[in-house]
């Protein structure tokens, strides 16, 4: 299912967060929104999930207005995975993956057997079915989060939006988790700290700075050490990964000033949008 975020902006008490942003999400592909602290990214994945209202522009996903469909109907289109849930450690894995069903239920409604089927594919496709007796708050942390995809997977929605999903991760985690989102049925949009993790999963990354989106593409395109200077205010080298064929990046020190939208990103965004 298609997301579609046009010249989307968000205020959050007032304050301008989101500046004209449009993000576009092919059917099947997995997206990565990438950037520094404070560049929007959660805001603008809050927007695609219905969690913030847009001051400005719109989001269609499947074709329609978000803000058109119920809270239900929109729940069943998109789900979410926000960084770790501390309210789900007393529940155990089970109980915490049956919620996944509640945008399928009538208030009060029983479990049913399509219920119970869905709630036992999320289990075994993330790989915590062994888990289902634990309670959440005793897993590791790689644990949790297959245990929150698979909440969002017992939902049946044709969307995932992630919030930085291998933050705390170890690196095995990190790679097991981003693998099982990679091999998904699903349209993927997801927020990411780690550069060479995004330009090892993503099809397609957009790239944040102070609230709006700068460059967009494939990220052998996108990922330049002009635009890794820019934003980030670190040196890069870009070569290609002896294993994979993906970029593959360095970093050394650089300037620390904030990004600003200055000429040379400006070119940045021009050789990313060719």
């Amino acid at each position: 299912m298609r997301v579609d975020a046009d010249h989307v902006s968000v205020h959050i008490d007032n304050t301008p967060i989101v500046h004209d942003a449009t993000i576009a999400v092919a059917s099947g592909s997995f997206v990565g929104i990438i950037g520094p602290n404070g560049s929007g990214k959660t805001t603008m994945l809050k927007s695609i999930h219905r969690a913030l209202l847009p001051v400005r522009g719109s989001i269609t996903v499947g074709g329609d207005d978000l803000w058109k469909l119920s809270a239900q109907q929109s729940a069943r289109r998109t789900s979410v995975v926000l960084q770790d849930d501390a309210s789900e450690f007393a529940f155990t894995v089970r109980e915490t993956v049956e919620t996944g069903r509640v945008p399928h239920k009538r208030l009060f409604e029983r479990q049913t057997s399509t219920d119970g089927d869905a709630i036992d594919h999320a289990l075994e496709t993330a790989g915590v079915a062994h888990l289902s007796d634990r309670l959440v708050g005793t897993l590791s942390g790689g644990e949790r989060q297959r245990v929150f995809v698979a909440r969002a997977l017992a939902q049946c929605a044709a969307v995932m939006v992630l919030d930085e999903p291998t933050n705390h991760l170890d690196i095995s985690a990190q790679i097991e988790l981003l693998e099982l989102l990679t091999s998904l049925p699903l349209t993927v949009v997801a927020a990411l700290h780690d550069l060479n993790l995004a330009a090892a999963y993503c099809d397609d990354l957009y790239v944040m700075a102070a609230g709006r989106v700068i460059a967009h593409g494939p990220p052998a395109v996108v990922l330049t050490p002009e635009m890794i200077g820019h934003v980030y205010g670190v040196a890069a080298h870009c070569s290609t990964h002896p294993l994979t064929g993906r970029p593959l990046i360095a970093f050394a020190p650089a300037r620390t000033d904030p990004p600003t939208l200055d000429p040379p990103i400006r070119s940045t965004i021009t050789k990313a949008e060719q």
